[in-house]
């Protein structure tokens, strides 16, 4: 069970940057990403492993984890730890 939550959190967050993809036909052509850059798939393997991380995370403090809560951790994933990142104090 513990491994298929990972998983969902993890499909969550791969669900945000798929969202991202459709919205590329509104976007201008000049403006679209190179498709043949490396670099524009990453977020595509880094934010899914972010989402199953901090799921793990989450079942490891022994919180209670739904499906649909390991759903929204896992989307909401690369912001909250955009965002722990951005709060830390700089030396």
């Amino acid at each position: 069970m513990d491994l298929q939550l990972i998983l969902i959190a993890a499909g969550g967050a791969l669900a945000i940057q798929l969202l991202s993809l459709a919205e590329l036909p509104k976007v201008p052509k000049e403006e679209r990403p190179n498709f043949r850059d490396p670099v524009y798939y990453l977020p595509y393997l880094i934010n899914p492993m972010l989402g199953g991380f901090l799921a793990w995370v989450y079942l490891l403090s022994n919180q209670p984890l739904s499906a649909l809560v390991a759903l929204n951790v896992g989307a909401s994933a690369p912001l909250l730890l955009r965002t722990l990142a951005g709060s830390l104090p700089k030396f």
